[in-house]
């Protein structure tokens, strides 16, 4: 099965705004970054997208959902780890937790490209409120990319532009484990089997259709880390 247009065009928009900042501004490549993007994010996209239709016909939707996430996320950090030079392993002498965090972002980020289409295109009610504040906080987060990387100091840039790409990234992970607690909810409820939501497609409007009084009583992804990072997730937590 071809992936859709806007699957395409949503995973793609994510990884040339994050690509533009570590590659075009931090790399001093302005335009060189522009291809090798496409080269790479382009074949990922279609791999887990066909990747993402075989688990859909081999696993209950949360999990087939959070195995496609982790099979993303390995596929970023192998890439990054064999052609780019980024592994663990590369830097003996660096600080564990630092490299932790800089390998979960990394993990994240390209999680994030293969997962911002997904959760972006379900247009089912159980997820709508979920969706409309992964729609709002993606925005803001790369407007704080932006932000942070075009004030900072020639000296400090490197540092906090890379900073905010992973804070950036790593703090979208509430989101994704929303979605599976969602979908795991509709299994437990008589969701969708293995198999069956491909013949279900176009009835799904239907089937997933919730009282109002259930959707805007769903609780917000960053409730779990609103206490870490209060500035952010204030900023989130408008109502929708």
């Amino acid at each position: 099965m071809k992936p859709k247009p806007g699957f395409l065009v949503v995973g793609l928009t994510v990884a040339f705004l994050e690509e533009f900042i570590t590659q075009g501004v931090l790399k001093k490549n302005p335009a060189g970054w522009i291809i090798p993007t496409i080269i790479a994010f382009l074949p990922f996209l279609i791999v887990v997208r066909l990747i993402s239709k075989r688990l859909d016909k081999r696993m209950v939707e949360s999990h087939a959902v959070l195995a496609y996430y982790a099979i993303a996320g390995s596929i970023g950090l192998a890439v990054e780890w064999l052609l780019i030079g980024l592994s663990p392993w590369t830097n003996t002498s660096a600080n564990p937790v630092l490299m932790l965090v800089f390998q979960f972002g990394i993990f994240s980020f390209w999680g994030s490209v293969a997962f911002a289409p997904k959760l972006l295109m379900d247009r089912r009610a159980s997820v709508a409120q979920l969706r409309k504040w992964y729609r709002r906080c993606l925005p803001l987060g790369f407007a704080s990319i932006y932000f942070v990387t075009f004030t900072a100091s020639q000296q400090a840039r490197f540092i906090l532009g890379v900073g905010s790409v992973l804070a950036t990234f790593i703090l979208l992970n509430p989101f994704y484990f929303q979605y599976f607690r969602i979908l795991g909810r509709s299994v437990g409820a008589g969701g969708m089997s293995p198999g069956s939501r491909d013949s279900t497609a176009m009835n799904s409007s239907n089937m997933y259709q919730a009282p109002r009084s259930s959707r805007d009583s769903t609780v917000s992804p960053f409730s779990t880390v609103a206490i870490v990072v209060p500035s952010f997730s204030s900023q989130c937590s408008g109502s929708p």
